[in-house]
């Protein structure tokens, strides 16, 4: 993976094809089975190191997107973001080996946020660059094809990136939004939280624009457990759907004792 990943060793790429499914044009079967998987529309593997073959191809949108996928992996994100390694071996007369290597992404010495995430250049493909970068907790990743100067070109890729956008926790995990009625238990309310984080990227000139709105069921009723969807929280720009997130229960509500229940009926519950 160092040879892959670091130094674009093509025979590297090779050996792991040949290792985990007996050939290149076997390996290629799987790679492409996983960009459909991952809904790859506009991405064709031949062979598993990209080298100029017929019908071999992908759009920058894919690598986009396979590369977020990627770099969810954290033994690939370690890897791809170092600047130099070795390779250690050893000789056919049992002496160690040790071969330093260096990472032929410029831009992790260049640019400093830079952290991945490879190179790859073709004639038919030209200089290209899939890159990463992190600052102040926000990750951008940027595809260069084709380009005349993809270090410099990558650089400004993400300060226009870090520059115009925002990331934002619109709907933090666990946090109390929301108190909804509920009948027929201990307490007539029930507090409710969102499912999970929903992380939005926002242009900066629209966070002013930013709005939220939350549906709950309108028959909630004890008892209840802790931790069951009963609404949504949906996040808008202007009228644009940004994303959404269930809410959740954040206590239980047991069943109300019965004159509590009758005093419920008498007003009209």
């Amino acid at each position: 993976m160092k040879g892959l990943l670091l130094v674009s060793g093509n025979d590297a790429a090779t050996a792991i094809a040949e290792h985990i499914a007996g050939s290149e044009a076997d390996f290629a079967i799987l790679m492409n089975a996983k960009a459909r998987e991952l809904g790859l529309d506009h991405t064709r593997f031949r062979n598993p190191h990209g080298l100029t073959e017929p019908d071999h191809y992908a759009s920058a949108y894919d690598l986009a997107q396979l590369t977020r996928y990627a770099l969810q992996n954290p033994a690939f994100a370690a890897l791809v973001c170092r600047g130099e390694d070795r390779a250690c071996g050893t000789a056919a007369d049992g002496s160690p080996i040790e071969k330093p290597l260096f990472n032929t992404n410029r831009l992790l010495f260049s640019y400093q946020w830079a952290d991945g995430v490879k190179t790859g250049t073709t004639s038919a493909a030209g200089p290209c660059l899939v890159a990463s970068a992190t600052r102040n907790g926000q990750q951008l990743v940027a595809m260069v094809l084709d380009g005349g100067d993809r270090w410099g070109d990558t650089a400004r890729l993400f300060d226009y990136g870090f520059r115009n956008y925002a990331l934002r926790n619109a709907a933090p995990a666990g946090r109390l939004i929301h108190l909804a009625p509920v009948r027929g238990g201990r307490k007539n309310v029930v507090g409710l939280a969102p499912a999970s984080d929903l992380h939005l990227v926002i242009p900066r000139r629209d966070l002013g624009r930013i709005r939220s709105a939350i549906a709950v069921r309108p028959d909630l009723r004890a008892p209840l457990a802790a931790g069951i969807p009963v609404g949504t929280l949906t996040v808008y720009r202007g009228d644009d759907i940004l994303g959404s997130v269930p809410l959740v229960t954040r206590e239980s509500v047991p069943r109300g004792a019965l004159w509590q229940r009758i005093m419920e009926f008498m007003r009209g519950g």
